[in-house]
């Protein structure tokens, strides 16, 4: 059966004769499956005795997608969809079984090897030269011996065949299955191999090593004397006016008073931990942070002796005072360093630039709150503003000593650099979207709706780079008055008040963030809208992306379900988190065109900061010129 000249009536022919085989209909079902066969091919526009071609070969995953698309079109019920797919699936095996049967008789490739073959033959860079074999195969993870050996005929053997074959799957953007299904079932190792090998990242690593060993205070066993202390702290922290108390004394130090920015209203937040970063049902992302770094010191308190802890009583450790403590907090510093494997790292900074503020004589919180002293044993006001200042002056002293030996215990760059290594990192983002697209599931309802979801989110992040935060909170409304809105020509663009930024004191200071959704994303960006939306419960909510557990806020598992899908459909990657898009877009502009200011502009951040974290991507560039401009003189080392 040659296979030029498969058709849909000669494949019929050939199921009549094998019904009933392992694998294949009963003559009973035979009627439905023959059915089912006539409507896919006539739906894609081909005759009983036009060649199948691809239809039903590495081509079927998409056709599949576009027919199950013209049925839901028609309000075709769920069952006969389901049944249809599940039908369509015998008919696929029986023309890979076939051309398998057809290539041995003729002594031609395998159908597996024939279409690794013609993939690489499709694979070319933009200007048409055909990539090698030897790049295709870095770049996919697969060793380039056994890519040789199987586009030679040679049939898949060894443990890795199955994950090797997944990688080429998603690295040419087809959908799960796509070549492995051409082997017709033949024998191979456990399916289930791991569908990805990512390379180890250290700062992951030692996170899930010491997530084993949890300490931090939990906001739901907190007390409520200290739910009442850190609630008064953002009440102070929040006030856009100090009180005449702060102004009455010397002058404030340059830059010292700084408010934290409250955002909202959000009246639909209500969850039993909200008092950690609210006020009035509105959002403080900044008490949020700090929050992490109190419940560190705080857990250490009541953690017991031989864990390494200070083995105070659970209850009376709860206070922001014991940060005048500085023998305990001195200890707790250390300990956090050891426990990350001697890395003063960021977080220690912070603990100290917290504590500082704490302890600020005119805008700190506790030398403004003597009753706090009683907690410590000192029982006048006096003793207890001699109290702090002691340990302000010791957390400025740490601060300076230490400052030259922090170090990032987590690069940002560690999880994405495949990706901004390469040429074009938007090549990659571009891979990625094909590969999702290849991925769709089919079914409809909820699962397709989700899958429509991931998508949009993918390339809206890619289109506009901002930061997580925003993204959650985007809102659209059916009167066009949401974040995502129409122009006046139907083009879509985000629209973001500054108060809304967090960067409100430094590039969002004199503008709101305005830019436009790249074009080829609008119909996705409509469909997603009028379809998937209102499947995911968009109806309840001006949220753009739902939040799953149907609430009226912002979807707070985001970060997550964007770590799997970068995970999946990203070569060479762990999985990123949704602010990593944003290294991937200034990188890739950055080696485009060279422009801080475009970077910046791409970003709403200042060129300076922009400067600050890609600068080395310019000295490449200075590199790469001088090595132009000097080739003789460097060839004459």
């Amino acid at each position: 059966m040659a296979m030029t000249c498969l058709t849909m009536t000669t494949l019929i022919d050939v199921m009549r004769e094998r019904a009933g085989q392992p694998g294949l209909p009963t003559q009973a079902s035979l009627p439905n499956f023959e059915s089912a066969l006539r409507h896919f091919v006539e739906e894609r526009g081909l005759k009983p005795d036009d060649p199948i071609g691809g239809l039903l070969r590495l081509g079927y995953p998409k056709a599949l997608a576009a027919h199950t698309t013209a049925l839901l079109k028609r309000k075709a019920d769920r069952r006969v969809i389901a049944n249809r797919t599940s039908a369509l699936k015998k008919w696929r095996k029986l023309v890979a079984v076939l051309d398998r049967e057809s290539a041995a008789m003729a002594g031609a490739k395998p159908p597996f090897s024939a279409a690794l073959t013609r993939l690489m033959e499709e694979c070319r860079t933009p200007g048409g030269e055909q990539i090698s074999i030897r790049a295709i195969a870095l770049q996919a993870g697969v060793p380039i011996a056994t890519l040789r050996r199987w586009i030679d005929g040679v049939h898949p053997k060894g443990r890795h065949v199955v994950r090797y074959i997944k990688r080429l799957e998603r690295f040419f953007g087809l959908a799960p299955g796509a070549i492995f299904d051409t082997l017709a079932g033949e024998r191979l190792p456990d399916r289930k191999d791991k569908e990805m090998d990512t390379p180890r990242n250290e700062y992951r690593a030692r996170l899930s090593r010491q997530s084993r060993d949890p300490y931090l205070l939990k906001p739901s066993e907190s007390s409520a004397a200290f739910r009442a202390e850190w609630t008064a702290l953002i009440q102070m922290k929040t006030q856009m006016f100090a009180g005449a108390d702060v102004w009455s004394a010397a002058p404030v130090e340059a830059g010292v008073r700084k408010t934290w920015v409250l955002h909202g209203p959000n009246s639909a937040r209500g969850a039993a931990d909200d008092w950690v970063d609210s006020k009035n049902n509105r959002l403080c992302p900044t008490a949020g942070n700090v929050f992490k770094y109190v419940a560190g010191y705080i857990g250490w308190l009541a953690l017991p002796t031989e864990r390494g802890g200070a083995g105070l009583d659970a209850v009376a450790c709860q206070s922001l005072c014991f940060f005048t403590d500085i023998q305990r907090l001195s200890q707790y510093l250390e300990w956090r360093i050891e426990r990350a494997d001697g890395v003063i790292s960021g977080a220690v900074t912070t603990t100290l630039r917290f504590a500082g503020m704490l302890l600020h004589p005119q805008t700190g919180f506790l030398p403004r709150n003597p009753a706090l002293g009683r907690k410590m044993g000192i029982t006048t006001n006096q003793e207890w503003e001699q109290h702090c200042h002691a340990a302000l002056q010791w957390v400025k002293n740490s601060k300076k000593a230490i400052a030259p030996k922090v170090s990032m215990s987590r690069n940002p760059f560690e999880p994405i650099r495949s990706i901004v290594e390469l040429q074009n990192p938007m090549g990659a983002v571009a891979d990625a979207v094909q590969r999702m697209q290849a991925a769709r599931i089919v079914t409809g309802g909820e699962a397709e709706a989700k899958w429509g979801r991931d998508l949009l989110l993918l390339m809206l992040l890619a289109s506009n780079p901002i930061r997580a935060r925003n993204v959650k909170e985007l809102t659209w409304r059916a009167d066009n008055s949401g974040d995502l809105r129409q122009d006046a020509d139907g083009g879509w663009r985000i629209v973001i008040p500054r108060q809304r930024l967090k960067n409100l004191e430094g590039a969002a200071r004199d503008a709101d963030y305005n830019c436009r959704v790249q074009p080829a994303l609008w119909p996705h960006l409509e469909r997603y809208l009028r379809e998937y939306r209102p499947l995911l419960g968009g109806d309840a909510t001006d949220y753009v992306f739902v939040c799953p557990s149907g609430k009226n806020r912002p979807w707070r598992g985001l970060n997550r379900r964007f770590m799997a899908i970068t995970r999946r459909f990203f070569i060479g990657t762990p999985g990123f988190s949704p602010h990593a898009m944003r290294h991937i877009v200034a990188t890739a502009i950055l080696k485009r065109s060279g422009s801080i200011i475009r970077a910046a502009k791409a970003l709403h951040d200042k060129p300076e900061t922009v400067q600050k974290h890609y600068g080395w991507l310019v000295n490449d560039d200075v590199a790469e010129w001088m090595s132009d401009a000097f080739s003789s003189e460097f060839n004459r080392f």
